[in-house]
């Protein structure tokens, strides 16, 4: 069983992220994670092409008729047998927890804020960082599924002299895996985290990922 550092534990399990968004910052975000969110299988850079957005251009996020698009997008996540009370506010929901400060990168923003509170730090601009996130419908609603390998190096603040380095071209320095179902009621979008997985084959850098050695945690991701 791997070992957790219980603060992102708890950060996860308390969906720890801002909601204050709505499908504008759909709109501004996604073009960015286009080649990274897939909904049921498909990127959204097949998703927005098929939808006509063109991902290209400067996208305007008031326009009404590109939010239509957008939302016609998030579709396949609302699951057919709910009867949505107010769509527009639901979209606005379900944005409110897909914009990239949401779910999606949960667990690998709580490993930046862990590494950072001890000195340490990604290279920058996170070269290195391979993501994938998949976003699958239910019959409740979907889950959301963050898996990121690290590649890079991580440094006490300082990226020409790194603490930790890749040993191995095909072992990641740092593989984490997270992942939370989304029910979705008349009313309302309800996520609840349901496992997570953080790795690393350099024991020091597991152990400064851990909390305490009478805090850690244990849990596993589903394959």
């Amino acid at each position: 069983m791997s070992k957790i550092n219980t603060n992102i534990h708890q950060s996860l399990t308390n969906l720890d992220f801002s909601r204050n968004a709505n499908i504008r910052q759909l709109i501004i975000d996604w073009p960015r994670l286009q080649n990274v969110v897939r909904i049921n299988g498909q990127p959204l850079a097949e998703l927005f092409k098929g939808a006509g957005i063109d991902v290209g251009a400067e996208l305007n996020p008031d326009d009404p008729i590109l939010q239509a698009k957008f939302k016609k997008i998030l579709e396949p996540l609302l699951p057919a047998k709910v009867n949505i009370t107010e769509l527009d506010a639901m979209y606005n929901q379900l944005a409110a927890v897909l914009h990239q400060g949401g779910l999606p990168f949960s667990l690998e923003t709580q490993v930046v804020k862990s590494l950072t509170t001890q000195g340490r730090m990604f290279d920058s601009v996170k070269k290195g960082m391979d993501r994938r996130v998949d976003l699958v419908s239910t019959d409740q609603g979907f889950a959301v599924k963050e898996l990121f390998l690290y590649n890079g190096n991580i440094s006490k603040q300082d990226p020409d002299n790194p603490e930790f380095m890749q040993e191995s071209n095909e072992i990641p320095l740092l593989t984490g895996k997270c992942e939370y179902d989304v029910e979705i009621t008349a009313t309302q979008v309800k996520p609840v985290f349901k496992a997570m997985q953080l790795s690393s084959p350099a024991e020091q850098l597991e152990t400064m990922l851990q909390s305490s050695p009478e805090n850690l945690t244990d849990e596993r991701a589903d394959e």
